[in-house]
């Protein structure tokens, strides 16, 4: 630190070097005084040094005081007492203007982004009254194609209900003991009809396990990786069991490709599949994984190209002392 305050006191230190010399080469001008110049030298040198110490000592507490408010928000910064320095007080009225106007920026920009998401919950609310309408008037048509397209659709606008209300879904949870059987059971059914429709094979094994979670959002997260493993499956099967307290779902369809494993729990990430099936948002698994972690639990993803893929809840991740964030 000591080096930076020299650098900062450069000029400072220039001119009281270049006094020294000077007054050092007096004498040989004259052939008098040599005595006496060389007490004025070192009186000066005394002087500067003198004078430095408490300027060093006030120069390093601003810094240090700098240093700290660095690790500190710029709106709960409270600036350093003004010192007696011109420029320095310039900057910090500089700097208060600044925080101002960021301050009034955060709080616009806060107010447009809740409007925002108003306006989207509000829209998803909405088109669920049409999409009932329309259930009901096809269901006398007995359309499988045109029901399924349906129920995707639906599938999507909850899907933008659930990421809207993910930012603080911790006010929305209802912690208990649930079966975890009678969630999975309940997506199943939700989810019968794309099996029937696309004639693909149901192994569910009973997984006799209960955990402390929300059955609502954990429900959700079930629903998002079923739609993947129907949604990616054309043939086989999709399976679910249970293994060392986790809930495994695996379906035999079209995979993940290698440099695909590490992002697909990344917002917006479609992947090789999804631009190659133009069907995916990017959503699903993001959701997934930051509703799962909220809740105390975990996910983990493995697959290979045409082989199927295979999705892990951990219900109870290694150290989980709490059940929810």
């Amino acid at each position: 630190m000591i080096f930076s305050y020299l650098k900062d006191r450069r000029l400072y230190l220039t001119f009281l070097i270049l006094t020294l010399i000077i007054l050092r080469f007096v004498p040989f001008l004259y052939d008098q005084f040599d005595d006496m110049i060389g007490y004025i030298c070192i009186l000066i040198l005394f002087m500067g040094i003198v004078l430095l110490i408490p300027d060093y000592l006030i120069w390093r507490e601003r810094i240090r005081e700098l240093e700290r408010l660095k690790a500190i928000s710029i709106a709960d910064t409270e600036l350093p007492e003004r010192s007696m320095n011109t420029a320095d007080s310039l900057y910090q009225e500089l700097i208060a203007e600044y925080r101002r106007e960021y301050n009034e920026l955060k709080s616009e920009t806060q107010q447009q982004n809740k409007d925002l998401r108003d306006t989207y919950v509000l829209w998803a609310h909405q088109i669920k009254t049409p999409i009932a309408a329309m259930r009901l008037l096809l269901d006398d048509r007995k359309d499988p194609e045109i029901n399924e397209q349906l129920f995707h659709i639906e599938e999507y606008v909850n899907q933008l209900l659930y990421y809207f209300r993910s930012g603080s879904i911790s006010n929305d949870f209802v912690i208990r003991e649930y079966d975890m059987d009678s969630i999975i059971q309940a997506s199943l059914r939700k989810y019968s009809m794309i099996f029937i429709r696309k004639k693909l094979k149901l192994e569910y094994e009973p997984v006799g396990i209960r955990v402390e979670t929300d059955e609502k959002w954990l429900g959700f997260v079930i629903e998002q990786i079923l739609s993947n493993a129907t949604k990616y499956t054309k043939t086989g099967s999709v399976r679910i069991y249970g293994e060392n307290g986790n809930i495994v779902i695996e379906d035999t369809g079209i995979g993940i490709a290698p440099e695909d494993i590490s992002r697909v729990f990344e917002k917006g990430y479609t992947g090789l599949n999804g631009r190659q099936e133009n069907r995916s948002t990017g959503l699903g698994l993001y959701l997934c994984r930051e509703i799962l972690r909220k809740l105390g639990h975990d996910i983990a993803i493995t697959g290979e190209v045409g082989k199927g893929t295979e999705v892990t809840i951990i219900l109870e991740p290694h150290g989980q002392s709490h059940p929810f964030v």
